[in-house]
């Protein structure tokens, strides 16, 4: 469930912790403290990521850390915007976070009668 190995790009160690445990861990955690974990991964990516997403030569970076952007960075965000350069640099024209359409879809109670709903 975690495992500790060489990572190439960076010469250092690289720790994977499953995406089931990352979950259940951070479920257990009261709520600001799941702000602040999310809040000091948001810090980790900004002080990693490379300034220039459209240098090619840092774009193994942003691979690299793409993932983990993408679970922790927030939307709006100076950072996120750098991450969505590099994908339109890199030619990745997918969004960086899937989005939340059921905000923009009319409820049953906004539509005229005998209207046919999505």
């Amino acid at each position: 469930m975690i495992t500790i190995s060489p990572d190439s790009g960076t010469g250092s160690d690289a720790v994977s912790v499953h995406r089931l445990v990352q979950a259940v861990t951070l479920n257990d955690l009261p709520q600001h403290e799941r702000q602040s974990v999310r809040a000091l991964a948001a810090d980790l990516l900004t002080a990693e990521l490379p300034e220039d997403p459209n240098v090619i030569g840092r774009w193994p970076a942003y691979r690299r850390l793409l993932a983990h952007a993408r679970a922790a960075l927030p939307p709006r965000s100076p950072v996120m915007y750098q991450v969505i350069d590099y994908l339109n640099a890199s030619g990745d024209y997918a969004p960086p976070k899937p989005c939340d359409t059921s905000a923009t879809r009319p409820s049953s109670t906004t539509t005229a009668p005998n209207t046919p709903t999505p």
